[in-house]
Order: C-alpha cells, then structure tokens, then sequence
C-alpha cells in the first residue's frame, strides 16, 4: 500500500502474510497469520481476496489467525475502519469461527485498549482479532488473554490494546 505525504511523497508501506504447511505424527496443516488494513476497506477486502486464492486456497486443514481488521458481525464496528464484509468473506469461503464455536453468548472483545494503556476500565468493545479454521478442523477450547484487570501489569498498563486469542484445535 502507498501512501501519499504532502511533505514527504509516496511512502510504501510493505504488508504481507507468513505461512507454514506443518507435519505432526504424518498429518500436515496450513497455518496462516496476517494483519489486514485498517485504514482503506478496499485495501483489507483486496488483501483477503489475495489470501483466499493464494496461501488459503488448498484442501489441507488450514487455520487462519490474525488481526484482520472486520468487526465479527459488524457488532461495535467502527464506520469506514472495522465495518468491512471480510469476516463475512471468510466465513462464506467455508471458515468457521474458533470463538463463536465455544462461546455463543460472549461476543469476545479484543480491541481496543487506549493508546497509551493507561485506561482504568477495559475499552475492549469490537473483535477483530480471530482464529479461524476450516477443513477437517474443530475447536476444543478458545481463550482471550490480556482482556481482564487481573491481566494488567503492576503499573497498571494493559499488557497491549488488542487481547490476544489462542485456541486448542483437533484435526480429524
């Protein structure tokens, strides 16, 4: 993506994926993390289209995890930020939800704290920020860290102004 400076220019600004085909006990899956943008939607809907026909586009089990920048649902999102169909894309594609396969009921807010941390309550009130899986994969068990007050460290700050998302998966 580029962006245009008054004063500087064009400034380019590199964004990508990594992935790894991972082999345990003779079974391989595809594992892929990325940010997607936050700032241009069309930019954020390019880059998933970009993912769905290239790392993600296999019938190996494959997870998907990241901070994709797609409010779930479109709940708490943010007007021309987070309200983008590309949660909506992935799931069409056949992925399904890590969180909303264990925890119907808890939205599972993972953005955004201040900038700064110093915020004494939790502003978490959007969740951008997945694991996502399809082919072969189910959830066990999906967790947020760095979400609750007990998470903050002795100085008060919040470890980061996502929390973080792990999730326990079985391949079949």
């Amino acid at each position: 993506m580029t962006l245009n400076n008054p004063v500087l220019g064009p400034i380019a600004v590199p964004q990508g994926w990594a992935a790894v085909d991972a082999t345990v006990r003779g079974r391989t899956t595809r594992v892929v993390n990325t940010h997607l943008e936050p700032l241009s939607p069309a930019v954020q809907q390019a880059q998933a289209a970009e993912l769905l026909a290239g790392p993600l586009d296999t019938t190996l089990p494959t997870v998907l995890l990241g901070d994709l920048n797609s409010a779930a649902g479109g709940v708490g999102a943010v007007p021309g930020r987070t309200d983008t169909p590309t949660y909506g894309q992935l799931l069409a594609a056949g992925f399904s939800d890590a969180w909303t396969a264990r925890h119907r009921k808890d939205p599972g807010f993972t953005c955004c704290q201040a900038a700064d941390l110093r915020n004494i309550a939790s502003t978490l009130s959007q969740r951008i920020d997945y694991v996502v899986f399809r082919n072969g994969i189910k959830a066990v068990s999906t967790h947020r860290v760095g979400a609750e007050q007990a998470d903050r460290t002795p100085s008060g700050l919040w470890p980061s102004d996502h929390a973080g998302v792990w999730s326990l998966l079985r391949i079949h």
